[in-house]
């Protein structure tokens, strides 16, 4: 899986979200991106809306979940996060907020799906 922090802890690699135009992307676009550019730095295509990523992989139980997998959150499928192990995952959550690590939040999840 390739590596969001370019190797510093908590800061992303990934380019900034607002644009001299003033446009400021949906509050999730940085997780959504995350989770596209990771796959897609080894070779694999994913869409950029996280309902769509949902769709287009294959479900997966949370007792068989393998560090990559995409895991969802919200009714509505509005985030989100990557799997890396032991039930921990890599999220992105908003603009100013550096990507964290942190434990699955089950209040928040709706299903899981394998790239690839």
């Amino acid at each position: 899986m390739a590596t969001l922090t370019g190797g510093r802890t908590g800061r992303s690699t990934l380019p900034p979200c607002d644009t001299p135009g003033g446009f400021h992307p949906a509050p999730d676009a940085l997780a959504r991106a995350a989770a596209e550019a990771a796959w897609r730095s080894v070779g694999v295509s994913l869409p950029h809306n996280a309902l769509e990523q949902k769709y287009a992989t294959p479900r997966v139980a949370v007792g068989d979940l393998r560090p990559g997998d995409l895991v969802f959150y919200y009714s509505d499928v509005h985030h989100v996060v990557i799997y890396v192990g032991n039930g921990w995952v890599v999220s992105a959550p908003t603009f100013g907020i550096p990507v964290e690590m942190q434990k699955i939040d089950m209040s928040r999840y709706n299903s899981a799906g394998r790239p690839g």
